[in-house]
Formats: structure tokens, C-alpha cells, sequence
């Protein structure tokens, strides 16, 4: 679920003003504005423009506005889901969302399966991007976490985490809004040349290949690996250069048009989970591999 400071800040875009938020939320405009500033201050992004008549979002707050938005969806629809539900005793399975990875393939396969998941509550809990590592997703997976949706390509993760694939995404190039490539319908790999390319880091087998083929093939593009896996800052970091990227990141980046690559790269993306999960995660996936089968094949 998302925290005060974030239910706060959609009310203060809502409303328009601080003071307009503080009377929908019953607290004091000075409170309001220390919420929002010590917000801003610990992304060290400058969301709001302050007038005498009210704030306005600049891009990163108008971007951070849209994905927070959709994330208390979500986590409101998920809710109202489960309450629909019979009144008899259920599984809770907390499922793990964040901006980058906000676990709509899960909620989208809840909504097929709602009679075979019947047992079943899933309630939304919020991590962090930014706590995403080579190692693990998220550290909470197996504790405050059941499982977490998203790319799921990364080595060290297949060793420690359970991974069950639902899918895979085909991988594109994120290219800045006033670089020519932008006005392209596809991008070729001759395009690429001279330009540089940032690409994560090497720990996912399919990562390793495409830099491998592309500096034989292509070692006019220079390539530069990231130390560590995306977060919603990394397209402002780069705000002028190339970056790739994946299907499912195609709203990240507003500094950038996403587009599609005269190449075959694709990467997998699923539910991961404990290595040694809880028996309700093992009926869980259970439940699931089959509903998946079973609309598959219809």
C-alpha cells in the first residue's frame, strides 16, 4: 500500500493547492507542505511549481503523479476484488509492486481466474525500486513479500529465487525526444553506430550475448553497462543518450521515445518467489500454472 506521504501528494495534484489538500485531509497546510517538501527532497526531484494561486507538476512530478496513481489503483482494485469475494476464511498472498514493476500480468491473470482463485486475497505491498540488486529483487521476498512481477533474466536471482515465467517482452531502445533516431518508425543496427548505447548490467545471460554480438558486428557502438539494474531515475541520468530498454518500461521515460529494433533480443519476464516457498506460494503457483494452461488453451 502506499505510504501517507504518497496518498498526500496525489491529493495536493488533485486539489490543485496545499491548502485545498489540507481541508480534504483534515490537517494543517503547514503539514502538507512538509510532507511534500521533505518528499521532494528525498527523491531529490523538484515536483511542484509553486505560484501564488496554487502548484503545478513539473514532467518528473506530472510522471511520478501517473504511475503513483496507477499503483493505488491497483491496490484498490485488488482490495475491492477480494471483498467480493465469499466470506469464507482466505489465502493472503502479498504481492509485491513498485513503479517499474507494478505486477499488472498478475492482476491481469487474477481477474481471468477469479473462480479458481477463490481462496485466495492478494493484497499490493510497495517496494522500492531502488533496493533492486544483482542479487535479489527485493530482500522482503519470503517474509513481508510473497512474490514480485518483473523481469526475471538476472543469474544470481534463478540461483536464490523460485521463477515461474509467464511470458517474454522483446527488448527496444529508449532514444531521446530531440535525436533524429526519434523520428524513425525502426531503428537498424547500422543506425547505431557511432551512437552510445547504455545498456544494465552484465549478470543476465541475455544482456552478456547482445553485447557480445553487437561489438563483433558492430563495434562502432559504444556500449556502457550500468552497475546497477534500472530505477526511475536511470532515464534522467541519461536523459540525452540511448538506453535499452524493455516492452514493459515503455511509460518510464518521458524524456525518451521507445523504439523498436531490427533485432530478435527478448528477455523473460514472470512471478519470482522464495527458493524454498511457503506451502500456500507452492498451492499458489499450483493453482496458476494450470489456470494459465487452461486459458492458453482455449
Amino acid at each position: 500500500m502506499l505510504s501517507q506521504t504518497y496518498l498526500t501528494f496525489l491529493q495536493v495534484v488533485q486539489s490543485g493547492s496545499f491548502a485545498k489538500a489540507a481541508q480534504k485531509l483534515f490537517i494543517s497546510p503547514v503539514s502538507v507542505m512538509k510532507q511534500m517538501n521533505n518528499l521532494e527532497d528525498s527523491l531529490e526531484l523538484k515536483l511542484f511549481i509553486r505560484t501564488n494561486r496554487g502548484v503545478k507538476l513539473t514532467k518528473a512530478g506530472d510522471f511520478l503523479y501517473q504511475k503513483t496513481y496507477k499503483i493505488k489503483a491497483t491496490a484498490n482494485d485488488a482490495i475491492n476484488e477480494a471483498k467480493a469475494v465469499g466470506e469464507q476464511e482466505k489465502v493472503v498472498i502479498n504481492l509485491g509492486a513498485s513503479f517499474m514493476r507494478p505486477a499488472d500480468p498478475l492482476i491481469a491473470i487474477w481477474r481471468q481466474a477469479s473462480d479458481e482463485l477463490k481462496n485466495y486475497n492478494l493484497r499490493i505491498v510497495s517496494f522500492n525500486d531502488q533496493d533492486v540488486t544483482m542479487k535479489s529483487p527485493s530482500t522482503d521476498i519470503g517474509t513481508k513479500i510473497d512474490c514480485i512481477v518483473g523481469p526475471c533474466d538476472a543469474d544470481q536471482w534463478l540461483e536464490h529465487y523460485s521463477i515461474y515465467v509467464l511470458g517474454y517482452e522483446c527488448f527496444k531502445v529508449a532514444v531521446p525526444l530531440g535525436n533524429r533516431l526519434a523520428q524513425k518508425d525502426l531503428i537498424s543496427l547500422d543506425d547505431l553506430d557511432g551512437k552510445t548505447l547504455v545498456m544494465p548490467p552484465l549478470e543476465a545471460s541475455v544482456v552478456r550475448k547482445m553485447c557480445q554480438d553487437l561489438s563483433t558486428s558492430h563495434p562502432a557502438i559504444n556500449i556502457i553497462n550500468t552497475e546497477r539494474y534500472y530505477s526511475p531515475n536511470t532515464f534522467n541520468d541519461y536523459a540525452d543518450t540511448l538506453v535499452l530498454t524493455r516492452e514493459s518500461f515503455e511509460n518510464l521515460a518521458p524524456t525518451h521515445r521507445m523504439m523498436t529494433v531490427d533485432w530478435n533480443y527478448r528477455s523473460p519476464y514472470g512471478i519470482i518467489f522464495a527458493k524454498n516457498p511457503s506451502r500456500k506460494m507452492k498451492n499458489f503457483t499450483k493453482i496458476l500454472r494450470q489456470t494459465v494452461a487452461q486459458y492458453a488453451n482455449h
